[in-house]
C-alpha cells in the first residue's frame, strides 16, 4: 500500500510504502517496523509501545493519549485521524491520501512533520 502526505497547503511531503517512510524526493527517511522506528540506516531510533514514544534507551519522549500526541508534561503536540494531522490548536498540519494504521501515522508525524525530534531527544 502506498501514501502520499501532504502539508496543509496541500503540497506532497512524503510518502508511506508499507513499512517505508519516504520524503517528498522520494528518499528513505526511515522505517517502522511494528513498536520500532527505525532511521534510513534501520537503526532503531524510537519505539511506539504501551500508548508512549520511547527513544532507544527507552526513555519517554511523548505519550499517546486516545487521538493525541502529548509531551513528557502531558502539553499537547497534535492530535492525528485515520487521514489528518491537526496542532494543538486543531490546525491543519497535513493529511494522508490513504488510511494508515496507527503507528504509521504516529512514525509520520515525528519523521516527516517533527512533531517530536527525535534526534536531538534521543541524544544523537
Amino acid at each position: 500500500m502506498r501514501a502520499t502526505i501532504y502539508n496543509d497547503s496541500g503540497n506532497t511531503v512524503g510518502y508511506v510504502e508499507d513499512k517505508e517512510i519516504k520524503d517528498v524526493l522520494y528518499k528513505t527517511i526511515g522505517y517502522i517496523e511494528g513498536e520500532e522506528i527505525k532511521d534510513k540506516f534501520y537503526n532503531t531510533i524510537a519505539y511506539i509501545k504501551d500508548n508512549k514514544i520511547l527513544n532507544c534507551e527507552y526513555g519517554t519522549l511523548g505519550i499517546i493519549d486516545g487521538n493525541m500526541i502529548k509531551d513528557t508534561n502531558y502539553g499537547t503536540l497534535c492530535y492525528f485521524f485515520k487521514d489528518e494531522l491537526k496542532d494543538a490548536s486543531f490546525k491543519d498540519i497535513g493529511h494522508f491520501e490513504n488510511v494508515l494504521n496507527k503507528n504509521q501515522i504516529i512514525t509520520v508525524a515525528l519523521l516527516i512533520f517533527k512533531i517530536i525530534d527525535l534526534q536531538s531527544e534521543s541524544g544523537k
